[in-house]
């Protein structure tokens, strides 16, 4: 699994997420974030949603164990 950071812009604000997932599709304007059983976990549209990072789990838990 890997963890997603997302910036969403909504109006005239900002919001910071984050999404595990085991992969991403882009497909009609929209990121798709699913899980290791093709399950839909969360979506996105493409225009107003950034990647700012993408972090293995084992990546994750060395940098929370610091």
């Amino acid at each position: 699994m890997k963890l997603f950071r997302l910036s969403i812009i909504v109006g005239d604000t900002t919001i910071e997420r984050g999404v595990w997932a085991d992969n991403i599709r882009i497909a009609d304007g929209c990121y798709f974030f699913r899980d290791e059983y093709n399950e839909l976990l969360q979506s996105y549209p493409t225009q107003y949603t950034f990647i700012t990072n993408i972090e293995s789990k084992s990546e994750y838990d060395a940098r929370k164990a610091k």
